[in-house]
């Protein structure tokens, strides 16, 4: 991969984080295996995960998992796929279904005062971001302590698809920075990301700097 980019840095959760990096304009993030427990078990749940960054965002993301016999592809302004079928996240409101830590979606349920089914734990959150791209669920969470190999190629999926992934203050996530250690996020369709928001502040209990 290095070779067809030779003047883009390497981010990896299997090697030495080398922060010469931070003096290119292009990334690779790689986790080869995103829920290595699961991939242990033998539970299909695991995916592996690529980016390729630019000037601080995706560009170019794929999640493979071979076990489900899925792959979810995207490109910067020519949409996502799923197996080379297009993906749309779930628009509807109130939201009905979510996946991620069950505190964090019970509390947001409550803060809602909407009934929200919670999907069995994917032990991969590159997968679970996935699933919230393709509209599988109306949202996803992520618990505080992901970092960008985790989420980078979703993030992008993501947008693709008609959602985002944010943090609790809202923005974007920007890559390619010294910490790639995040904060608590929440992934979700554009209609529904700013209704959601402050549920999602009130159940991870942030407040602002």
């Amino acid at each position: 991969m290095l070779d067809a980019l030779p003047e883009a840095g390497w981010l990896s959760e299997e090697t030495v984080d080398d922060f010469e990096r931070l003096a290119r304009r292009s990334l690779i993030v790689v986790d080869p295996i995103d829920g290595t427990r699961a991939f242990v078990i033998g539970d299909s749940h695991w995916a592996v995960s690529a980016a390729l960054i630019v000037d601080g965002r995706p560009i170019a993301g794929v999640v493979h998992a071979p076990a489900l016999d899925e792959t979810y592809a995207a490109a910067r302004g020519g949409g996502a796929t799923i197996n080379g079928a297009p993906l749309a996240a779930a628009a509807g409101w109130p939201p009905r279904s979510a996946a991620g830590p069950k505190p964090i979606v019970q509390a947001m349920a409550a803060k809602l005062g909407s009934p929200v089914e919670i999907t069995p734990r994917v032990p991969s959150l590159a997968y679970r971001l996935c699933m919230a791209a393709r509209g599988v669920v109306d949202f996803a969470v992520a618990a505080e302590n992901s970092h960008d190999w985790d989420v980078a190629a979703a993030d992008l999926l993501l947008e693709e698809a008609g959602a985002r992934l944010i943090d609790a203050s809202g923005a974007p996530l920007l890559y390619n920075a010294r910490q790639v250690r995040r904060g608590a996020l929440l992934a979700a369709s554009e209609p529904a990301a700013p209704r959601l928001i402050e549920a999602f502040r009130a159940a991870i209990g942030w407040r602002p700097n």
